[in-house]
């Protein structure tokens, strides 16, 4: 999980390295071949599991978050970059809590308060909620959920694509989270 690792380089400063396998029916070698891959993953029961509740963790985490959109009164009622700060700046620590407790238990106890800014993980998928959930036109639906997962990743990759409504999204936020300014941000749309 990136966040893990954003944890383990909080106190060094060190950029994250995560390498992703590319799938390429090129491939001679076999970690490469994604039907085996997909095959074997496929094997471990506790994944099995976790895909076939995955629907009911989708609708349960939009839920949440809708339920959870009162706590927050933005000035504007059309999304903006100051109501974005402020929403990042009151959701940033409490969604660092909910992912790891001890972890930022011991920090406040230490006298420290984390930094979201070390999070670009976290921070990109906070920015991308608010830009859904105070977006008047935006259509609640389960695969949200697993888009927003999916966003994590974007800070560590050189090129992202995506749909039209994320892509804008990034483009909105791209000097706020670290290392996005670096991302070639494509749309599914230009590929075709």
């Amino acid at each position: 999980m990136i966040f893990n690792e954003e944890i383990l380089k909080y106190n060094n400063n060190q950029d994250i390295n995560i390498l992703f396998n590319a799938f390429s029916p090129k491939g001679e070698n076999d970690s490469y071949n994604l039907k085996l891959f997909i095959d074997t993953l496929f094997m471990n029961s506790e994944l099995k599991n976790i895909e076939t509740s995955w629907r009911d963790f989708e609708q349960e985490t939009l839920d949440f978050w809708i339920s959870s959109k009162m706590n927050f009164n933005p000035i504007s009622n059309i999304p903006n970059s100051k109501d974005a700060e402020e929403y990042i700046e009151q959701a940033g620590l409490q969604t660092l809590i909910r992912l790891d407790m001890d972890w930022c238990k011991n920090k406040i106890e230490n006298k420290e308060v984390p930094d979201i800014d070390k999070f670009s993980s976290v921070k990109i998928q906070l920015y991308s909620l608010y830009y859904r959930l105070y977006e008047p036109s935006w259509k609640p639906a389960p695969g949200e959920v697993t888009d927003l997962l999916i966003i994590s990743v974007v800070p560590y990759v050189d090129v992202y694509i995506t749909e039209k409504f994320q892509a804008n999204i990034i483009q909105k936020i791209r000097k706020k989270v670290h290392n996005l300014e670096k991302v070639a941000i494509k749309k599914i749309r230009d590929l075709r």
